[in-house]
């Protein structure tokens, strides 16, 4: 009689052909047939019980971008915001003096509700947004979270992808930002824009969508 080493015994996680031998209890001798029978339907469920945690567990490392918590653009973001919002800002208040110049209301009752309104969103408006938006990418599909009065959340799945861009502005080139563009596939040809992502993200981003594509269409 040969001693069974660790591991060896009891094992009914991953059954096979060389599975040792059951010693049952003499009451059980003589039914040979039915207890064979029993072992094989029981090696059997074992098995498919294994393949489904195993394609549960697939399914989790390919979790969908539902499941992932959002991921927010680079830091710089607030800032590229806050000077592209200064520079449509003084344009309004240039018109708010010239108005102010050309009426005979008391110096200042336009110029100065109009100054105080734009400084204000100047200096609460892009970090709002920044704190709004968001994106998470799995092994398939993007999704985009912006909004603040009307929220959007959107879901592209890489299949419908048909042109990826990567654009960059004077203000995005110099805080190293970059725009993605995923044009979509439809009868409305959507553009879903991921704004505020540091230039090398963007790129790595843009080439995992790639690769996507191209091992879908094989």
């Amino acid at each position: 009689e040969r001693t069974l080493g660790k591991g060896e015994a009891g094992s009914s996680i991953l059954p096979s052909s060389t599975t040792p031998p059951v010693y049952g209890a003499p009451a059980e001798i003589g039914r040979g047939p039915r207890l064979k029978k029993v072992a094989a339907l029981q090696r059997l469920g074992h098995s498919r019980i294994m393949q489904d945690e195993g394609g549960r567990a697939d399914m989790g490392l390919a979790s969908t971008a539902d499941d992932q918590p959002l991921r927010q653009g680079d830091p710089n973001h607030p800032k590229a915001m806050r000077v592209a919002t200064v520079l449509t800002a003084i344009p309004l208040l240039i018109g708010a003096l010239v108005a102010e110049y050309l009426t005979a209301f008391p110096n200042f009752i336009i110029a100065a509700p109009v100054a105080l309104i734009l400084l204000l969103v100047v200096v609460f408006l892009p970090q709002r947004r920044y704190a709004v938006r968001g994106h998470a990418m799995s092994g398939d599909r993007l999704r985009v979270v912006k909004g603040i009065m009307f929220h959007s959340d959107t879901v592209v799945p890489f299949g419908r992808v048909q042109h990826i861009d990567v654009d960059r502005g004077p203000i995005e080139r110099y805080y190293g930002l970059a725009t993605l563009q995923l044009y979509t596939a439809g009868s409305h040809g959507d553009v879903v824009s991921l704004p505020g992502l540091a230039h090398e993200d963007a790129l790595e981003m843009r080439e995992t969508i790639r690769s996507h594509i191209k091992r879908e269409s094989l």
